[in-house]
């Protein structure tokens, strides 16, 4: 078979591209699955809805995030680190059987035969939210990956994550700068670019296709995208992942209140990622 799955040449797409979208992900058992678990964690304490886990470089004017896992992590206590390691085993021992196969089945097709799930979050764009600047979430040493998949079919009016083809948009990637927040490279508007070349070149990278559930997107940390605005009465919700390789050293902190789960911070080292994914880039 090769690279070749569901009819088409998936590492192709993804050194093209920089990210693949999959129609029709997930099947019907695994959607009826997935709609179930996510509604009980939701209704589990540590699931609550905060914004300390979003992108501070873009706008986010009300978006939330639940967390759901996280692969290492630390706490203020020792307390603390055990009710976050007794829910993760919950959410993972249900959500794993239903996303891991799918995840594995990509990262083969993109020349990786070995990943793990850094964090998962569910999403939410609630209405009137605004459409977020153009920006990617890290360094092209970061080697972080990500899957989207939408809990609901989405419409234009409600909008979708906005993913741009690096085919054409490559070039406007700008030096690392870890001291400062352009470590997200954050561009500009979209509706607020001037009229010329660079605005062509993201005009014909453009990939703003609504998704249904159980369509998935999976991109990496140099993809240009940003979210786009919810002109809708119903908040955008959706499954997000950070996934890597093996080698990838990542940290979270986090702070165990009353009323749930909040980040304080994270921190990611890497150690030696060029080699290892040379490959796919």
């Amino acid at each position: 078979m090769g690279n070749i799955l569901y009819g088409r040449d998936l590492k192709a797409e993804w050194q093209e591209q920089k990210y693949i979208r999959m129609d029709n992900y997930l099947n019907q058992r695994d959607k009826v699955d997935l709609r179930n678990v996510i509604s009980h964690l939701e209704e589990h304490g540590f699931c609550n809805k905060v914004d300390l886990m979003n992108n501070h470089s873009v706008e986010n004017k009300g978006r939330k995030q639940s967390l759901l896992y996280s692969d290492n992590f630390k706490t203020e206590t020792q307390e603390e680190a055990n009710k976050l390691d007794n829910y993760f085993d919950y959410v993972t021992m249900n959500l794993k059987p239903i996303l891991m196969p799918k995840i594995r089945e990509l990262f083969k097709m993109i020349g990786l035969d070995k990943f793990r799930i850094l964090r998962m979050t569910i999403h939410y764009i609630p209405p009137g939210e605004p459409e977020q600047q153009i920006h990617h979430d890290g360094h092209p040493c970061d080697d972080i990956f990500y899957m989207s998949i939408p809990l609901h079919d989405t419409t234009k009016e409600m909008g979708q994550t906005i993913l741009y083809n690096d085919k054409y948009v490559k070039q406007y990637r700008k030096e690392f700068k870890p001291e400062s927040l352009e470590y997200y490279n954050q561009v500009e508007s979209f509706v607020g670019m001037p009229e010329g070349e660079k605005k062509e070149n993201f005009k014909k990278a453009r990939d703003d296709r609504p998704m249904k559930y159980g369509d998935c997107i999976f991109y990496r940390d140099i993809t240009f995208h940003h979210g786009a605005a919810n002109k809708s009465k119903i908040t955008r919700k959706y499954l997000h992942l950070f996934l890597a390789v093996p080698t990838t050293r990542w940290m979270d902190f986090f702070e165990v209140k009353d009323k749930g789960v909040f980040m304080v911070n994270s921190f990611q080292e890497m150690m030696g990622l060029n080699r290892v994914l040379k490959s796919v880039r």
